[in-house]
């Protein structure tokens, strides 16, 4: 498994997101009875979700018919749910191992700042300080 470093986006809104990819893959859909690729960074196909106007890898415009648009649309979402599932998951287990990371960390700095208790408990019961003169009235 890769080592991946996550961060959060900012702009219109905050978005977890991971350095590994260059973004979403292409969707893979049924359009007029054959499988395309649309969007992402390979996907030579464009969908125009509001008016129904396709664009196929030759580079031909054909009109979908608003069933033909309404399946997309309701696969694209099923996708587009999926990736959100996956990327919450991906999300938590970086929560999870951060959250590890550093409850050992602390529990190393507890265990060294204890030795440096017991050890400075030690030096200063055998030394027995000077009582300071200005906590003890003088007697002159």
């Amino acid at each position: 498994e890769t080592e991946r470093t996550f961060f959060t986006m900012t702009g219109k809104r905050k978005r977890f997101v991971s350095d590994a990819g260059d973004g979403p893959p292409p969707m893979k859909l049924k359009i007029k009875g054959q499988t395309t690729l649309v969007g992402g960074a390979g996907g030579k196909s464009h969908i125009n979700w509001k008016t129904g106007v396709y664009l196929d890898e030759q580079g031909e415009q054909k009109q979908l018919t608003s069933e033909e648009l309404e399946s997309l649309r309701r696969e694209r979402n099923r996708m587009h749910a999926k990736m959100t599932r996956d990327r919450k998951k991906l999300f938590i287990s970086s929560v999870e191992k951060t959250i590890a990371e550093l409850e050992e960390k602390n529990k190393r700095m507890r265990s060294i700042l204890a030795k440096q208790a017991v050890q400075h408990a030690g030096v200063t019961k055998s030394v027995t300080p000077e009582p300071s003169p200005m906590l003890c009235p003088s007697d002159a």
